[in-house]
């Protein structure tokens, strides 16, 4: 009998998000000023705020956004871990 093959990521395990941790850590290096990593994980309140005063902090918090990123301890939207590098 042939099973036939799917592409399909594996789902998530419960409590971490779908969001990559690769992606993000790779945005909020380049864009991680405009708040553009904030929006990607879906925190769009936040994206908002770090876009129009994060260049007050002197590149401090999109610093410590993308450490944050890059350790695990970001949540996305949802409240949801960013744990995957997928």
């Amino acid at each position: 009998h042939d099973v036939p093959m799917t592409n399909t990521a594996p789902a998530p395990a419960p409590g971490v998000s779908p969001k990559s941790r690769t992606a993000a850590s790779i945005i909020g290096f380049f864009l991680g000023g405009l708040g553009i990593d904030r929006f990607y994980l879906g925190n769009i309140g936040m994206g908002v705020a770090k876009l129009l005063v994060g260049w007050l902090t002197l590149g401090i918090w999109p610093l410590v956004d993308w450490i944050i990123i890059l350790t695990g301890n970001a949540h996305d939207g949802q409240g949801l871990a960013v744990t995957n590098w997928n």
